[in-house]
């Protein structure tokens, strides 16, 4: 049993937001936890709801940035629908929504819409999926090595070691090594 008021608000504010139920927000005493409680809460519901229903249209309601965002890109997601995905306030939700939407679709134009600091895990991820090393060569991040495993992964997935000839490995983490031996070549 829970005695300090304050903790039992955050306790009846947590199981009322996790479940998306307004009723048990009218068990806390603070006035302002209360009404949080209830606008989160409502949020969580007309969420839930629609991603339960998959109609984007019943997101727009959701005052909620981050639960609004969620729903858009739950729904953009379980779609195939970038236009949906575009709807979502939060640029992360959002980034997500289009990365999911091209491996989905094996689309690699929509990682262009991904902002710049996602982009290239998105072309990445589709080029393993089609088995494109063209893509590896659209990747402009130069301070991680994503463009060599992307060259390896492709690699590795196509069996061709001339591949692994593309590899920088500038940080010398061995992904042309790994490479070449992922194709049954060894250097």
């Amino acid at each position: 049993k829970i005695n300090r008021t304050d903790m039992k608000d955050g306790c009846y504010s947590g199981v009322a937001i996790g479940k998306g139920d307004t009723s048990i927000c009218e068990k806390i005493q603070d006035k302002d936890t209360k009404t949080e409680c209830i606008s989160q809460a409502k949020s969580v519901a007309q969420m839930r709801n629609a991603i339960e229903k998959n109609d984007y249209r019943l997101c727009g309601g959701i005052p909620e940035a981050w639960q609004a965002s969620v729903c858009y890109s739950t729904i953009g997601i379980s779609k195939n629908d970038i236009n949906i995905c575009s709807m979502a306030p939060n640029s992360q939700a959002r980034d997500d929504c289009y990365e999911k939407v091209a491996i989905n679709t094996s689309n690699p134009d929509i990682c262009g819409e991904i902002s710049e600091d996602h982009r290239d895990l998105c072309y990445s991820f589709v080029a393993e999926k089609i088995s494109d090393p063209s893509l590896c060569a659209k990747m402009t991040q130069t301070w991680n090595n994503f463009k060599d495993i992307c060259y390896a992964q492709v690699a590795e997935k196509t069996k061709d070691p001339s591949l692994c000839e593309k590899i920088e490995d500038k940080s010398g983490s061995g992904w042309k090594q790994h490479c070449y031996a992922s194709t049954g070549k060894l250097w």
